[in-house]
């Protein structure tokens, strides 16, 4: 199964590391044909591979006739060929029954691209393959097909069929959405849910009707322990549809919906399809000069005539759908829509290509182009300034460009600005749409602002950081994500101003920043707005800075079973400013020494091999502490002195191998506490 090179009309003219910053490059891949496999009618599926280096890729798949591991390696031996190969539709078939068969899993050493492609006499499609590391947990299918013009409402549609496939052990939940949902064969009523539990590389297929041509419909929610890669597909009496969704939890809430360029000789008789998903209840979703309100796990169709830009009020997701003109030119097609977050300033642009003997399946392949003002004028394709045309958004100052290109892959890129692009191929009864390059981002599951105490710090050198979780966000329900039972938070500050308190507390120093972190649970079983989550006791007066900024540097929250559950955190506050200060002999900043009876001194300061500490400490107070710390706030040295040593009022302080510099001396007793500032020679 060794697969034929296909030449590129045009070399890559961007450096390869700059192509290699798109999520669609990877190393690991699943990808399965079971949600159309059934009605593809030639005798064998595609895939595309484009190295970003010579590379060499293994593919290895389970027959379902017979149960024999087929394996293949290709080599990529050169970024500006990419290499065809093709799978028998034989040994390919749509997995009734929890299977690893028909799952096709590719390995390669150096990153690459991957594209899958069906096609045969009746129609097919292209979409970019999603490397294992960005797929994620929940996706919503949409039940909502738009029929073609001229196709009755009450014709019966094939049903639409999604392949789940898990790359690791995961237990999948589904639950259907207004009508019955086929699991494996197994049938569950209108809003059940189901368990199930995937194996590696195991795969289950779901089959529902269409919504017969609804603008709302409940989508068939996929929600699973571990990520998952789901395969859509299905097939109209008038053509085929071929998408690999994104996840759910890749929302956003700024759109630009394109319109599919019209082929020549194509006659547009009816708008574009937008269908959209919600995850959250009551989202506003604004588009033009009109509105709609959508509830989670509700998908709801615009008709799009013009392109557009889509605003929400909260995450959705967005796939956007050609319905044909001209039957014997192009048949529909969908399309995944990345948010305005995810653009880049450079990209891949691939167009996979299949030949029937001499003449291409798609005899028009198009580039469409999203881009702010500031990058139509700098755009440039294969190293050439761009010459499509430029139409204007709906509802934005973003413009959509159009241009026809040849087969393979094209370089992309602008020299200001950021833009998002699509691939489109159109050949007779045939089409495709396909993502170009884009960053795929984790939707925060929950999102927390933090509210830090701040203040003046006179006299005592101690002092307490109070953390306040101000607000929080929990994730929508639709996610099923079980609630947070622990937060780790991580806290930054100069350390040459401030040191832990407490000594069992992990801490570490990166560029002369303590780095800190903090373990805590919530109140009365659950974290709420309001709550004092942590308090962060330090040891102020060393360095020479008359303020100190704590900041919190990460958040995470854990479930039950210690799973990260992703969010996203703001933080005001947390600054300090110290007062009634004093510099010693040496410059260095300490805290008043108006401390009554307790005074500590060191003799002789600078220090040979070893001084004297004399103390004074009241007789009633705590047991003391004596630490020494290096310039950049770093312990190296911490013990308690003896009774004999403190009814004397002096402890030996011996240098050891400690190197010659500045350090500081801390003797810490209840909440009180001093520091010195000590010169080793």
């Amino acid at each position: 199964m060794q697969g034929r090179l296909l030449r590129m009309l045009v070399a890559l003219l961007i450096p390869l590391p700059l192509l290699a910053q798109g999520a669609l490059w990877g190393t690991d891949f699943v990808v399965s044909f079971g949600s159309i496999v059934g009605n593809v009618q030639s005798d064998s599926l595609y895939l595309f591979l484009l190295p970003s280096n010579a590379t060499t890729c293994s593919i290895a798949y389970v027959a379902c006739a017979d149960g024999i591991e087929y394996t293949t390696t290709v080599r990529l031996s050169d970024p500006r060929n990419s290499v065809r190969v093709a799978i028998p539709r034989v040994h390919l078939a749509q997995p009734y029954g929890l299977s690893p068969c028909a799952t096709i899993r590719l390995h390669s050493d150096e990153p690459i691209l991957v594209a899958a492609m069906a096609s045969d006499s009746l129609g097919g499609e292209a979409t970019a393959v999603l490397p294992n590391v960005v797929l994620n947990r929940t996706y919503i299918v949409p039940t909502q097909l738009p029929l073609s013009a001229g196709v009755a409402q009450d014709s019966s549609p094939y049903p639409i069929r999604a392949s789940i496939v898990s790359p690791s052990s995961a237990e999948v939940v589904l639950r259907a959405g207004q009508a019955p949902l086929r699991i494996n064969g197994t049938t569950i009523g209108p809003g059940e849910e189901h368990r199930i539990l995937l194996d590696a590389g195991e795969q289950c297929l779901i089959e529902t009707a269409a919504s017969r041509d609804s603008t709302h419909a409940e989508g068939v929610v996929v929600r699973a322990s571990q990520p998952v890669a789901v395969f859509f597909g299905s097939r109209t009496s008038d053509g085929m549809y071929f998408e690999q969704l994104l996840p759910a939890e890749y929302w956003g809430t700024d759109y630009v919906v394109p319109t599919f360029p019209e082929p020549a000789g194509g006659t547009r008789v009816s708008d574009d399809d937008a269908i959209v998903a919600a995850v959250g209840d009551s989202t506003r979703i604004r588009f033009g000069d009109d509105s709609v309100m959508v509830n989670a796990g509700e998908c709801v169709r615009v008709q799009v005539s013009a392109s557009t830009a889509f605003e929400s009020s909260r995450p959705i997701m967005v796939l956007v759908f050609r319905r044909p003109g001209t039957e014997n030119v192009a048949a529909r097609c969908a399309m995944m829509v990345p948010p305005i977050s995810a653009r880049m300033p450079a990209a891949q642009v691939v167009s996979p290509q299949l030949r029937d003997g001499v003449f291409r399946v798609y005899s028009e392949q198009y580039i469409v182009l999203a881009a702010d003002s500031s990058a139509t004028s700098s755009v440039r394709v294969d190293g050439a300034p761009w010459s499509g045309q430029w139409a204007s958004v709906r509802g934005s100052s973003d413009r959509i460009g159009y241009r026809r290109l040849g087969d393979d892959a094209h370089s992309l890129e602008a020299t200001a600005g950021r833009l998002q692009s699509w691939t489109i191929g159109y050949g007779e009864r045939r089409a495709y749409g396909m993502c170009g390059d884009f960053t795929v981002g984790l939707y925060p599951y929950m999102h927390a602002r933090f509210r830090l105490s701040s203040g003046a710090i006179s006299t005592h050198d101690t002092f307490t950081v109070a953390i306040v979780l101000d607000e929080l966000v929990e994730p929508p329900a639709l996610l099923g994500i079980l609630p947070a039972v622990q937060l780790r938070l991580r806290l930054r500050w100069n350390a040459t101003v401030a040191a832990p308190l407490r000594s069992d507390l992990r801490q570490s120093i990166y560029d002369g920043y303590c780095v800190q972190w903090l373990d805590t649970g919530p109140q009365e079983g659950k974290f709420r707005s309001g709550d004092t989550v942590a308090l962060l006791r330090l040891v102020a007066a060393l360095g020479e800075l008359p303020s100190v900024t704590v900041e919190i540097d990460s958040v995470e929250f854990l479930d039950a079973s210690g799973t990260r559950i992703v969010s996203s955190y703001t933080q005001s506050g947390g600054h300090y400013t110290f007062t009634d200060i004093w510099q010693d002999s040496w410059g260095i900043r300490l805290v008043s020494p108006e401390g009554g009876a307790f005074t500590v001194s060191v003799v002789p300061n600078p220090i040979q091999e070893s001084a004297v500490v004399v103390l004074s400490i009241p007789r009633a107070s705590d047991a003391p502490l004596v630490e020494l710390y290096t310039a950049m706030g770093e312990r190296v040295m911490a013990f308690h002195p003896s009774q004999a040593q403190l009814a004397d009022g002096r402890v030996m302080l011996v240098r050891g191998d400690l190197p010659s510099g500045m350090y500081f001396l801390r003797v810490a007793s209840g909440e009180r506490s001093l520091v010195v500032g000590v010169v080793f020679q």
